[in-house]
């Protein structure tokens, strides 16, 4: 009696892309034959299916896909306070699998596959096909497509930042580098905090990273670095813009955040909808009714706000505007002002491009169409 794993899931596996066993035993002549196969996520069983292999003997195998049993038991990351921390959106997967054949039938061997990992992220099919965290990710990548690797930022702003780190054998350094409006190095804090942190997510707020430098003020700092490995990111501050600033966050396809600044324009455009009755309001005299006009006729007893807008960019690069439009496919999307942690969500409703033309390369500029996640009523008897 033998069953054996020919195919596992790699080491880090997207959520919610198929996380497919392949396996066979060499009992599948036996009468009644079937595979039954238990799901495990950080080792807690969470479904028990029976398969039946395809072929017979030594080739009676069976595939098995277990991530629409993960996918909703991972969660996509939230927005923290800390300046980094274990983004929790993974899992360690496993199944066993056990023959069962006979009379009864009754189960005979069992096998557990290997332990691996698997994390909220949905990709496309022709990049899920190609793609090996285990080795493209092994030194170390930023869990965005964003374009840059330098981005502008408000100082008051949340940061947020991921990156996957579970396929190194020990902990790597994370390095970050403040520097001044001439690019000269201010101060370097390095940290070997990273141990057992499978995605650390980075919120590299000011606030955040005043208590790391131990300074009062940001005044002269313009830009800083975060470098972990050959991975450097690099962020320079707006700190005296001339316009309005909307800064919008979204779970990219990593289930990590995004995010970006709204350069041009954010219009507020709101709808209001009125419900209402028609009362008659009068009294009896003997056989008469004597009607009351100025008491009667249509009365609102309720009026519902829902806030919608438009965000308008600056005119961006093709690559950056390709990035961009991947918000739109997100299933949350948040919009943040100039306060800390103070943002909304959105659901985008309509979008349009328009093209434009530099010297050297063409320009897009987006403008996206938004709506409230939240509705505000009145209510009046």
């Amino acid at each position: 009696m033998a069953i054996t794993f020919i195919s596992i899931p790699k080491q880090w596996s997207p959520s919610d892309n198929p996380l497919s066993y392949v396996f066979s035993s060499n009992q599948a002549f036996q009468a009644n034959f079937s595979f039954v196969v238990e799901t495990y996520l950080d080792n807690q069983i969470i479904s028990t299916d029976r398969l039946y292999p395809i072929g017979i003997g030594s080739s009676g195998r069976a595939q098995f896909d277990i991530s629409p049993f993960i996918k909703n038991r991972i969660n996509g990351a939230t927005l923290t306070n800390d300046l980094f921390k274990d983004s929790q959106t993974w899992g360690k997967i496993k199944i066993k699998v056990t023959e069962s054949y006979g009379a009864g039938p009754s189960l005979q061997a069992s096998l557990f596959s290997s332990e691996t990992f698997a994390f909220k992220c949905s990709l496309p099919v022709k990049e899920w096909e190609g793609v090996n965290f285990n080795t493209q990710y092994l030194r170390l990548k930023w869990l965005t497509k964003e374009p840059n690797q330098i981005s502008n930022i408000l100082m008051t702003q949340d940061v947020p930042l991921s990156m996957l780190i579970g396929t190194v054998l020990a902990a790597p350094t994370c390095t970050i580098r403040i520097y001044d409006i001439n690019s000269v190095l201010l101060d370097t804090e390095v940290t070997n905090n990273l141990a057992e942190i499978e995605i650390v997510q980075f919120n590299l707020s000011v606030a955040n990273l005043l208590v790391l430098f131990g300074y009062a003020n940001f005044n002269n700092v313009y830009s800083f670095q975060i470098q972990i490995l050959d991975e450097i990111y690099q962020f320079n501050y707006i700190k005296y813009p001339c316009y309005q600033p909307v800064i919008m966050y979204w779970l990219n396809e990593f289930g990590v955040f995004d995010s970006f600044m709204i350069t041009h324009n954010e219009i507020k455009k709101h709808t209001i909808e009125s419900f209402e009755y028609k009362r008659q309001h009068g009294e009896w005299v003997g056989l008469d009714f004597n009607f009351d006009s100025t008491l009667s006729g249509n009365r609102v007893y309720s009026k519902n706000i829902q806030p919608k807008g438009t965000l308008v960019t600056g005119y961006l690069t093709q690559a950056l505007q390709i990035w961009l439009i991947t918000s739109y496919y997100s299933p949350k999307v948040l919009l943040g002002g100039l306060a800390l942690l103070d943002f909304r969500a959105i659901t985008i409703t309509n979008t349009a491009s328009e093209d434009g033309q530099s010297r050297f390369e063409e320009l897009i500029k987006e403008e996206i169409q938004y709506v409230d996640n939240n509705s505000f009523k009145s209510i009046k008897v």
